[in-house]
């Protein structure tokens, strides 16, 4: 497979260069970790390994574009037999020292946009048998969810040959603690979701009783 080097084209530097998006930060933590295509890491912000941040391909490329006119990361062009070529990016020393002075910066806002916590809330209009109906379906998919990064887990500490239990000093321990928090947050949210449908089957049991005996 042949390559060959490719030269950015870059806008002359501006007095005050823009400011980088969250979903930037987002890409060069990806490529501080490992070179990868615009397919690639609109593969690792999709389902079902967007663990930690979704973002969709129209969202991505021009957030590549804007990192490589200013210097943040630079990419490869690489010939494919029988198939299009292929860009390969990387991040650039300057786009770690961004990427280095933004994971300084803290304390950090999680913002909170949780779908299902919101329907939990309004649960109680529902009959109780439906409600659990509901809280169930979740439970399958958060279960899915879980078993997906489980094996992404796996491959992640055989492909990096990460010792048990991981030490810190690996270059990849921090990335694997946040894939492990991920998924730990999913655990706790569908422990919630069992402790209220358990709750709810069990407020249909006197209604059901009742009516067994009016019978």
């Amino acid at each position: 497979m042949a390559k060959k080097k490719t030269t950015v084209k870059r806008k002359a530097p501006a007095a005050t260069p823009p400011a980088i998006p969250t979903l930037g930060y987002v890409i060069l933590t990806s490529l501080a970790h490992h070179p990868h295509t615009g397919y690639e890491l609109t593969q690792l912000m999709g389902p079902p390994r967007n663990y930690m941040w979704e973002a969709k391909h129209s969202q991505v490329y021009p957030t590549l574009q804007l990192l490589a006119e200013h210097g943040y990361v630079t990419f490869e062009d690489i010939a494919q037999e029988s198939k299009p070529d292929k860009k390969v990016y990387e991040v650039t020393e300057r786009g770690l020292e961004a990427l280095k002075e933004w994971a300084r910066k803290g304390p950090t806002h999680v913002p909170v946009r949780d779908e299902f916590s919101v329907k939990m809330a309004a649960l109680r209009l529902l009959p109780p048998s439906e409600a659990v109906a509901v809280l169930n379906r979740q439970i399958e998919l958060v279960e899915g969810e879980i078993a997906a990064i489980n094996l992404h887990l796996v491959d992640f500490v055989d492909r990096f040959r990460l010792p048990e239990p991981a030490q810190s000093n690996h270059r990849q321990f921090c990335l694997l603690s946040a894939i492990r928090l991920s998924r730990d947050l999913k655990l706790t949210a569908m422990e919630a979701y069992r402790k209220l449908a358990g709750e709810l089957s069990r407020a249909t049991e006197p209604a059901k009783a009742s009516r067994a005996q009016s019978k």
